[in-house]
C-alpha cells in the first residue's frame, strides 16, 4: 500500500511538472482513462497543498533503470500487478519521460549558456587579429633609422647606405634637410598666400590627434616631421667636409670631431625612436603575408575601446549575458589590458631613456658652464692683477713719463695740436 501511494505521489508531481512546463514533450505520451483522470486530479490537489512534502518523498526515492523494470513487472511478493498497479506503472513511465525531457532541456540550456558569445567577442577577435598582424616596432625602427641615416649622412662620402640600419636590404639614399627646398615645398604658400597646409610638418599635434595618417593624408609628411623635429639642417664644419671628401679622409682632429658629432646624434636618436613609434602606431602596416592593411593600430585601439565603454548596446548585452559569457568578456578585457600595459611599459622605457639623455645633456651643459665660469673668473683675476701691476709700475715714473711695453719709464711728449 505504501508503495502504491508513493507511486501515486511520483505520478502526481510529474504531472504537475507537465502542466507547469508546457514546452516540454514526453518521449511517449501516456493514455489516461476516467479512473486515471480522477487519480490525477486527486494527485494535483494533494500536490498543491503539500508540495514540499511530496518533493521530499520523491527525492528520497532513488530507483535505477533495472529497479524500475522489475517494479513494473512484479509486485513485492512476485505476483502480477493488478489493473491499478499497471496504471501506477504508467505514472512511473510518465515520470521517467518527464525527467528525461527535463534533463535534456536543461543540458541544452546549459550548453547555450556555456557557449554563449561574450558581448565583445566579435570586436575582440577582430582587434586582436589586426594588432597581432601589425608589427609596430619594426615600422617605428624603420622610421627612426631613416631619420638617423639622413641626419648623419654629411659625415659620409657615399650617399648610398647599406648595413644594419637599412634593414639589410638594398642600398638606400638619404640626404640632409635642404632649407631652400623645404621652404619651396612647404612654407612658400603660407608666406605668400596664408595657406597652412604645408605647416603640417611643424605641427606634431596634428599627427598625434589622428588615428590613421593614411586616411588623414598625413603619411607622406610624417618622415619629414620626424626629421625636422629631431635634427636641424646640416651644420657640419666646411673644413671637415673637405677632409671627408678628400682621398685621404679626415685627419686626427677631424676624426675626433666626427666622433663627437655622432655621439651627439646618439642622444637625438632616442627622440627619433619615440616619434617613430607615434607615427608607426598611426600608419597601417602589412600582415605576415605582406598584404597591405587598411587600419592602423591606434585606430583599432580607439574603435575597440569605444565599442565597450561608450557603446550603450554593450551594457544591454551585459545584462542578459550568462556567467560564462561574462567571464569570457572579462578574459578579453584582461588580455587587452595586458597588451596595453606592455605598450605602456615600452613607453616608460622610452621616457626613461629620454630623461636619462636629458640628464646627460644638462650635466654636460653644467660642466661646460662651470668650466666657462672658471675661465671667466681666471681671466678677470688676471686682468685685475695686470691692471694693479701697471698702476704700481706707472706710479714709479716721473711726471711726463709713461711705461713702455717692457715696463720701463720713458719720456712722453703729447703731440702738438695743429693750428687752425
Amino acid at each position: 500500500m505504501k508503495t502504491t501511494n508513493m507511486i501515486h505521489s511520483i505520478g502526481a508531481i510529474a504531472l504537475v511538472g507537465v502542466l507547469m512546463s508546457p514546452t516540454l514533450s514526453f518521449a511517449t505520451e501516456p493514455v489516461y482513462d476516467a479512473q486515471v483522470e480522477s487519480a490525477v486530479n486527486n494527485g494535483l490537489n494533494n500536490a498543491n497543498s503539500k508540495l514540499d512534502q511530496v518533493n521530499s518523498s520523491v527525492n528520497s526515492v532513488q530507483l535505477s533503470a533495472s529497479d524500475i523494470l522489475n517494479f513494473m513487472k512484479n509486485s513485492a511478493d512476485g505476483s502480477p500487478y493488478t489493473s491499478m498497479d499497471q496504471i501506477s506503472a504508467k505514472y512511473v513511465q510518465a515520470l521517467i519521460n518527464y525527467d528525461a525531457a527535463a534533463r535534456l532541456n536543461e543540458y541544452q540550456y546549459n550548453q547555450e549558456l556555456l557557449f554563449m558569445k561574450a558581448p565583445g567577442s566579435e570586436s575582440a577577435v577582430k582587434a586582436g587579429a589586426l594588432v597581432g598582424s601589425s608589427n609596430v616596432s619594426a615600422s617605428a625602427l624603420k622610421f627612426s633609422n631613416l631619420s638617423f641615416i639622413a641626419a648623419v649622412s654629411p659625415f659620409s662620402k657615399s650617399k648610398n647606405f647599406t648595413g644594419t640600419l637599412t634593414g639589410g636590404s638594398a642600398a638606400i639614399q638619404a640626404t640632409p634637410i635642404d632649407k631652400v627646398k623645404l621652404y619651396d615645398d612647404n612654407f612658400a604658400s603660407f608666406v605668400t598666400e596664408g595657406n597652412t597646409s604645408g605647416l603640417t610638418v611643424v605641427n606634431p599635434a596634428q599627427f598625434i590627434q589622428s588615428t590613421n595618417l593614411v586616411k588623414s593624408n598625413l603619411d607622406t609628411q610624417s618622415q619629414q616631421m620626424i626629421s625636422l623635429l629631431t635634427r636641424p639642417p646640416s651644420v657640419a664644419d666646411p673644413v671637415l667636409l673637405q677632409q671627408i671628401a678628400a682621398s685621404g679622409g679626415p685627419e686626427g682632429g677631424g676624426k675626433e670631431l666626427i666622433v663627437d658629432s655622432l655621439s651627439e646624434y646618439a642622444i637625438i636618436s632616442l627622440s627619433m625612436n619615440a616619434l617613430g613609434d607615434i607615427v608607426a602606431r598611426r600608419t597601417p602596416g602589412t600582415d605576415s603575408n605582406n598584404n597591405q592593411l587598411t587600419q592602423s593600430v591606434m585606430e583599432v585601439m580607439d574603435q575597440y575601446s569605444g565599442e565597450r565603454f561608450t557603446n550603450k548596446d554593450w551594457y544591454t548585452k551585459l545584462s542578459t549575458a550568462s556567467d560564462t559569457a561574462l567571464l569570457r568578456e572579462i578574459a578579453h578585457i584582461q588580455a587587452y589590458n595586458a597588451w596595453v600595459q606592455f605598450q605602456q611599459f615600452k613607453v616608460q622605457e622610452q621616457q626613461m631613456a629620454l630623461l636619462s639623455t636629458m640628464n646627460v645633456v644638462l650635466a654636460k651643459m653644467n660642466i661646460g658652464m662651470s668650466r666657462l665660469d672658471a675661465q671667466i673668473q681666471s681671466a678677470q683675476a688676471q686682468a685685475s692683477k695686470a691692471a694693479s701691476d701697471y698702476q704700481n709700475a706707472a706710479s714709479k715714473c716721473k711726471a711726463g713719463q709713461i711705461l713702455d711695453a717692457t715696463g720701463s719709464c720713458i719720456d712722453y711728449s703729447p703731440p702738438e695740436t695743429p693750428s687752425q
